[in-house]
């Protein structure tokens, strides 16, 4: 599991050779909240192991989030990692936060909201950097697939819960970053751009279904923004 430079997370670390993982004394994010507050206080890159499903519908390498993991302001970081579910348990809340942002790239599993009505991922730029700004810029997300709490086909109750993907400038910019995803599913909303402050962004998901609404671009009031976005169905 070790790779030069890297801090890295594994399902069963420390004890597999991880660094971190869900044996990390006192963790309820499997290891993920501290690796990340590693990784920034020591200035590395963070790697999160991933692992083929052994059968169908059956969870390959699984990473349990009992309370919000918040990635916090990085400069010139890199996040990789292999393929794995990354599920969030609680009722409330988002999976994952992440706040200001700058020349970052960040490769994600499948992550999975299993309960709550709240983002998958919500971006959400409030601490300041070295510019005095709070913003999330020319930074490049990829993810597996965004999982909402609704059924997952149709005819299973709920068909849509929660939102898949939320930029949230109510504190800060998002401009002028590059952000993929495979796959939004079972979501209120698939991705929601919101408030005025989200503009010039390059935004794809390939697969967009069984979301009540699959993008929203804007709220009432704000002011239009120009992005390059796809999504197919």
């Amino acid at each position: 599991w070790q790779r030069t430079g890297h801090v890295v997370v594994t399902p069963e670390g420390p004890a597999d050779g991880g660094h971190f993982g869900k044996h990390t004394a006192g963790t309820k994010t499997s290891g993920l909240q501290e690796a990340f507050d590693f990784a920034k206080a020591q200035r590395k890159d963070l790697y999160i192991a991933g692992g083929a499903m052994p059968k169908q519908f059956t969870a390959g390498a699984y990473y349990q989030l009992d309370e919000t993991l918040r990635i916090p302001w990085m400069q010139d970081f890199q996040l990789d990692g292999g393929e794995y579910n990354l599920v969030y348990t609680k009722p409330t809340g988002a999976a994952i936060v992440i706040d200001s942002q700058m020349n970052c790239r960040y490769k994600f599993g499948k992550i999975i909201c299993a309960k709550s009505d709240g983002p998958v991922v919500h971006l959400k730029p409030e601490t300041k950097g070295p510019d005095n700004f709070s913003v999330i810029t020319a930074t490049v997300f990829n993810f597996n697939v965004l999982v909402g709490a609704g059924g997952a086909w149709p005819g299973e109750g709920i068909r849509g819960k929660g939102t898949g993907l939320f930029l949230d400038s109510s504190a800060g910019g998002i401009h002028y970053n590059k952000i993929f995803a495979i796959e939004t599913v079972g979501c209120d909303r698939g991705v929601h751009l919101g408030g005025s402050a989200v503009a010039n962004n390059e935004i794809q998901v390939l697969f967009a279904h069984i979301c009540n609404t699959h993008l929203r671009v804007g709220d009432p009031g704000a002011a239009a923004a120009l992005h390059h976005i796809t999504l197919a169905g």
